[in-house]
């Protein structure tokens, strides 16, 4: 490895260091359900999928910039690129909200009705 491809990997890491945050928040997230797998099994299978989900979104848009950064493409190309990726990144956000909102909200059983008995 020479040291311009030092250099560029570094810029690469550089400009992905804002994702670490929240891939470190999925990674937490993915973990925690699977511990909680036993208690909810359901809900963890529904917020595990949704969360890798939005992890495999990450890698593939940090994928994406590092194909984009070592070939120079022509612009209609490049626009090309990107708008194909953000229909499909579009597409798996949706899927992974459904999938959270389903786990959070889908398995709740009605809360028992109080009766109040009055004097």
């Amino acid at each position: 490895m020479s040291f311009f491809d030092l250099m560029s990997f570094f810029d690469l890491l550089r400009a992905h260091a804002i994702s670490i945050p929240y891939v470190l928040i999925l990674l937490i997230g993915i973990t925690l359900s699977a511990v909680r797998w036993q208690r909810h099994p359901a809900v963890s299978t529904m917020a595990i999928a949704a969360l890798l989900i939005f992890l495999l979104r990450v890698l593939l848009h940090m994928g994406l910039n590092y194909y984009l950064s070592l070939a120079t493409h022509d612009p209609a190309q490049t626009h090309g690129i990107f708008f194909t990726f953000n229909i499909i990144g579009s597409a798996l956000s949706t899927i992974a909200v459904a999938l959270l909102l389903c786990a959070v909200f889908g398995w709740r059983s009605e809360s028992p009705k109080t009766v109040v008995k009055k004097s």
